[in-house]
């Protein structure tokens, strides 16, 4: 057997054992590119929903949490809000509670909207529960329990990316005249020469790009990988998340609610006074005696992408105990930032996701065109044993 039939063989058995899972992930992620542009049009829109505007100041953040936490089941443990980039834009709050079965709380993150400027709840819903939290999990876990699933999908990336290898190995022709035919589809012939044509023309044109979004979806299947990635950027080993905590005095009178509210009004202010124009900015909200108050700032230049700063207060004191700025990040933290606008082709506006999602219908239409073309040999190789068979049984006969 040649080198190249070798390839060939391990590129159909590949393709066999992780066509289905590439199919429904690439589907489930082409979707997710216009999440955005569905969700405006079908009016469940979360970031780009408004409000009639007002000749108002917007609410502070204080008058935000003191709504949202009325409605948000007691016992959460994270929550933070997201402003819009207008001024009526609603205010999109995000509560996380772990569950408890006695109290009939299911787990997961509570998206709450907020009128801009009376903080007045205009929508309470678990995310998990609705279509944009089930495609998420579709999407990274088949729906299947979490610590199968993800490991389902991480390794069928893998085995995907071999198959991009091995099948832009197949993709060279013998002979320069056949170049012609691997850089176009001739439509006017057969159906099984132009489905032929569509799975290597097509999957040579988005081959780097179906790459890169592939080698982006495991860096969140698996910590070896994103480790790795992170040392390729920095030569150093990438640090454990540790976020910085408040100092909690338990001789010191409690803080009460008004208290934490005000404080974090005014390190929110603060911190917006830094920056003459804030596209969108966000506040997390100290759920335990030792959580912190965190205040992220996006300007124009992180529109498309995760480019924020984050500045981190004690909760008691409003002291300034950690800070993140985007221009003081190493090349492997802004690639961590970096890589989901990436995998959903973010980063660039519209042309990039434009871009994404082509290539995410691509990639699912080469587990389908890749096993015609096999079905086909197959069926093609069957009717000739059958022919020799016959043949030699006239050879008999005439014998």
């Amino acid at each position: 057997m040649t080198t190249k039939k070798l390839i060939g063989k391990i590129h159909l058995w590949l393709g066999l054992a992780s066509g289905l899972v590439v199919f429904l992930v690439s589907i489930s992620g082409a979707i997710m590119v216009f999440e955005k542009e569905i969700r405006w049009a079908t009016g469940t829109a979360s970031y780009d929903r408004t409000v009639p505007g007002q000749k108002a100041p917007a609410a502070p953040p204080s008058l935000i949490f003191q709504k949202s936490l009325e409605v948000a089941p007691q016992g959460g443990t994270y929550q933070y809000f997201f402003t819009g980039e207008q001024e009526n834009n609603v205010i999109v709050n995000w509560h996380y509670h772990p569950g408890s079965e006695e109290a009939d709380i299911p787990a997961g993150y509570r998206e709450i909207h907020q009128n801009p400027y009376t903080g007045k709840v205009l929508l309470n819903e678990l995310w998990e529960g609705g279509f944009w939290g089930w495609m998420v999990k579709f999407h990274t876990t088949l729906l299947l329990p979490y610590e199968v699933g993800h490991q389902v999908v991480g390794w069928a990336t893998v085995i995907f990316i071999l198959m991009l290898i091995t099948g832009l190995v197949l993709w060279f022709p013998k002979s320069r005249k056949g170049y012609k035919q691997r850089f176009s589809v001739k439509w006017g012939a057969s159906f099984k020469r132009v489905n032929y044509d569509l799975h290597n023309v097509l999957g040579f044109y988005t081959l780097w790009v179906v790459i890169i979004i592939a080698l982006t979806g495991l860096v969140w299947s698996f910590g070896w990988f994103s480790n790795g990635v992170y040392f390729m950027a920095t030569g150093e080993k990438q640090p454990e998340y540790q976020g910085a905590l408040s100092t909690y005095h338990s001789e010191d009178a409690p803080q009460t609610d008004d208290q934490l509210f005000t404080l974090i009004d005014q390190v929110t202010a603060t911190t917006l006074n830094q920056y003459p124009e804030v596209y969108r900015y966000s506040v997390s909200y100290p759920m335990d005696s030792t959580a912190s108050i965190a205040v992220s700032i996006l300007t124009e230049q992180g529109k498309n992408y995760d480019r924020h700063d984050e500045y981190v207060y004690d909760r008691y004191t409003g002291e300034l105990i950690a800070s993140e700025k985007w221009s003081e990040h190493n090349a492997g933290e802004r690639i961590m930032h970096l890589n989901y606008p990436i995998h959903l082709g973010l980063i660039g506006g519209l042309p990039t996701k434009i871009l994404a999602f082509f290539a995410s219908l691509i990639a699912a239409s080469l587990p389908i065109t890749g096993f015609y073309i096999w079905w086909g040999r197959k069926k093609k190789t069957k009717k000739r044993r059958r022919d020799k068979k016959a043949f030699r049984q006239i050879e008999i006969a005439g014998q």
